[in-house]
This record gives C-alpha cells, sequence and structure tokens, in this order.
C-alpha cells in the first residue's frame, strides 16, 4: 500500500522541512518513502509543492495527478492552485487558515470563501486549522508547519506507523526557547488529528477508506 502526500505552501514556511521530517521518519519506521519537490521557489513568497510517499510498494517519486490521498496546504491560495492533484473520491485537504497575497504588484487574489469552495469541491473531505494561529499563540510565528506535521504524525500512528518519537526528536530547536515552542505546536496537530479521528469514528464527518488502522500492514 502507498500513501500519497502533497505539502503545499510558499517559500519561508518550512515546506520542504516538515516534508523531510515525514520522509524520514517513516523510513525510521520501517516503511519506504521517497520525498521530491518537483515546483517551487526557496525564496520567501514563491510557490512550493512537495510530494511525499510512503509505502513498501512505492517506486516513482512524484504523486500522480488526483491521486493525492491527502494535502496538506499552509496556505489556502496554494491549496486552491493544486487541486489537480487531490480526489472528491478519497482525498483528504487539511488547509491552514491563512491567506498570503503573493509579492507581484496588482496581483489579485480570490475572496477566501472562494478558495475554500473550491477545495472542498475537489475533495472528499476539507479541514481547515488555524495552524498559524497556534503557532503564534505558542511562541513561533514561523512554527505552522510543526502543527501540520504533527496532524500527520497523528493520522499516521493511527493507519499503523510509529511517527510521535521520531517527530518529535527531529523537530527544528534553533534555540531552547523555538525548540519548545516547535514542541508544543507539534502537540497541538497530534490534537487536532485526534480530533477529526474522533468525529470520523462518530460518524460526523465522511470516512475516508484509507484512513484506517492497519493500512501499512495490508
Amino acid at each position: 500500500m502507498v500513501l500519497n502526500i502533497v505539502v503545499v505552501g510558499v517559500g519561508g514556511q518550512g515546506v520542504l522541512t516538515l516534508s523531510k521530517i515525514l520522509g524520514a521518519c517513516a523510513v525510521e519506521a520501517g516503511v519506504k518513502a521517497l520525498v521530491a519537490e518537483t515546483h517551487g521557489m526557496s525564496q520567501r513568497g514563491g510557490s512550493v509543492i512537495v510530494h511525499v510517499r510512503v509505502g513498501n510498494d512505492v517506486c516513482a517519486p512524484t504523486v500522480p495527478l488526483r491521486e493525492a490521498h491527502v494535502m496538506i496546504a499552509l496556505e489556502m491560495l496554494e491549496g486552491a492552485r493544486y487541486l489537480n492533484y487531490v480526489n472528491p473520491e478519497f482525498s483528504l485537504s487539511i488547509v491552514n487558515d491563512k491567506v498570503l497575497r503573493p509579492p507581484i504588484p496588482g496581483a489579485k487574489v480570490p475572496e477566501k470563501e472562494t478558495m475554500l469552495k473550491a477545495i472542498k469541491s475537489h475533495s472528499a473531505l476539507t479541514v481547515v486549522v488555524n495552524a498559524s494561529e497556534e503557532a503564534i499563540k505558542l511562541g513561533n510565528p514561523a512554527g505552522a508547519n510543526m502543527f501540520m506535521l504533527g496532524f500527520l504524525a497523528g493520522l499516521l500512528e493511527f493507519m499503523g506507523l510509529s511517527m510521535q518519537g521520531c517527530c518529535t526528536n527531529r523537530t527544528p530547536h534553533p534555540s531552547a526557547d523555538l525548540g519548545k515552542a516547535n514542541a508544543a505546536i507539534f502537540k497541538r496537530g497530534l490534537m487536532e488529528a485526534s480530533a477529526l479521528l474522533e468525529r470520523i469514528g462518530e460518524g460526523e464527518v465522511t470516512e475516508l477508506p484509507w484512513l484506517r488502522r492497519g493500512f501499512f500492514k495490508t
């Protein structure tokens, strides 16, 4: 089995950092993982997409169009930009409730409601999270990627991969205070994943066929 993930955002949000930690921890948990940055600009403000494929059957590094099980959007406009990777039959889109205006004079940005409507129409389930807001509250304004890492780790743990310890150890800690903040932000993401799994279990939101216990053991 292979789990296809696309992580999108803009330069400066830590898209690649999140993806590399995720891939490394999947490997440490005993499952093959490939990470590929296929399009992006490392400078602040540029569009970035990274592919992460997890599972021992994976051969190619890039996620085919319409075959992403999960889209992590660190910024809503970028989530709307890459909707060609998600599928309304089975995709989970986890969207940070944040819009960053492109650094282009005169660039027009769609209304947030318009972008969110498009994302929902292309996904089986869309979850909007306040990753940036939580990161600010917990001490690292640039830590939304750690929130999303925690969210993903929680889902993968449920599916059979032990990720939390590895992700915690690899959480960036350029200083003691930022290390503590990132760890707290990561835990907040874990809590959000647990809340989603509980809602799915109680039938409150759409059940996804791949989001099940033992996914990586079949």
